[in-house]
């Protein structure tokens, strides 16, 4: 009798814990993730426990969040800095913030009402690429904020100059930046130096006689191969040899300023200026499960870099991002060197020397066109 009356007080209790979260998320705010956002950062912006808002929103890992997924913040919860609402974190004391993971210059500015020049001036920055994780900016400006200076004119680029009997582009730096050989360091492997040489890993095996299990010696010396003799290795069907061997491009889908037109058939991607081509690159696209969209879109967020999450994956230090489309972005990549394959979430993976080259084209507005 004690044992039945013990387990209903149980039951009951559990019921009323469900009832009790339940009625919360029916009365809370509701809070959309920011790119580079942390579940601990928004528990401290809305004043909550991070265990109380990953208990209530279902996550059983409060490492991983992803943009834009949609969090109910606990009743009781609310901004704490009174700043812009989809702000990371409150300011310190005395009109100060501290720096998290993933913040940029711009975008600290941004939730504080500020130019990205303002903030850099009142904390004696240069570089605004050069922020890291705990250090503590001053964001109350006790002076009237300057005016925000003009917009500075657009950096020229130089177009590509197409041959019949030629590549149109090659690799930024020259291929493998030019060496012919190179000693193997202690704890290297093949994948890391595909990727540091931007080829594919497993022509460096067959050019230096390296079969599985792939394992390399330090002091080992590797033959580097030319950027010819690298192509003529490749499979025939392979994007990345047609990409260097031909001089297809689609042509602009507007014609008019600066406009990036992407194509997921030949994963590549194609930058214009008033409907001249001025860069192409090799790109990695969303893979069938996580396709890219199509359609037509602009650049609307802009980041230096971030840290980039979702189910099943969390990357840091992600160069150069240019947001198009809800959580869709064009980036740098630094995790593999299989351009010309589809191999993302969505995104569009481009080399880190790539993806800074648009990013410095693309200013924000900048008409972004999908199509296969």
């Amino acid at each position: 009798m004690i044992i039945s009356r013990n387990i209903g007080l149980a039951i009951l209790s559990v019921l009323m814990s469900v009832l009790s979260v339940q009625a919360e998320g029916r009365s809370a705010t509701i809070h959309t993730v920011q790119p580079g956002e942390t579940l601990a950062v928004i528990a401290q912006h809305y004043g909550v426990s991070v265990e109380r808002l990953a208990t209530l929103n279902g996550i059983a890992d409060t490492h991983i969040i992803y943009s834009w997924q949609s969090l109910t913040i606990p009743t009781g919860g609310s901004p704490t800095g009174g700043g812009v609402s989809s702000g990371f974190g409150s300011p310190g004391a005395a009109g100060t913030y501290t720096v998290q993971r993933g913040d940029t210059m711009f975008s600290i500015a941004q939730r504080h009402g500020l130019t990205a020049e303002e903030l850099m001036t009142a904390n004696g920055i240069t570089d605004p690429h050069f922020i890291h994780s705990g250090l503590v900016l001053l964001v109350n400006l006790e002076a009237p904020a300057p005016p925000a200076p003009a917009p500075a004119a657009q950096p020229a680029v130089a177009p590509v100059q197409p041959s019949a009997s030629a590549p149109t582009s090659y690799p930024v730096g020259g291929f493998a930046g030019g060496i012919t050989q190179y000693v193997v360091r202690r704890g290297e492997y093949l994948t890391e130096l595909g990727v540091r040489f931007d080829m594919e890993w497993r022509v460096l095996a067959e050019v230096n006689g390296v079969s599985a299990p792939y394992t390399l010696h330090t002091g080992q010396v590797l033959r580097v191969p030319t950027f010819a003799e690298y192509l003529s290795l490749l499979p025939a069907d392979s994007r990345y040899r047609l990409f260097y061997t031909t001089n297809h491009h689609p042509g602009p889908h507007t014609g008019v300023g600066r406009e990036i037109v992407i194509e997921l058939g030949r994963q590549s991607i194609y930058a214009y200026e008033n409907g001249v081509l001025k860069k192409r690159a090799l790109m990695s696209s969303g893979k069938m499960l996580t396709p890219t969209v199509l359609g037509d879109y602009e650049i609307y967020l802009k980041l230096r870099s971030q840290t980039m999450s979702g189910p099943g994956y969390s990357l840091d230090n992600v160069e150069w991002p240019m947001y198009f489309y809800k959580g869709y972005a064009i980036h740098g990549t630094w995790w593999h060197t299989l351009f010309g394959t589809p191999m993302s979430h969505g995104c569009v993976n481009l080399t880190n020397e790539d993806a800074k080259w648009f990013y410095v084209f693309a200013s924000l507005g900048t008409p972004v066109h999908v199509r296969y």
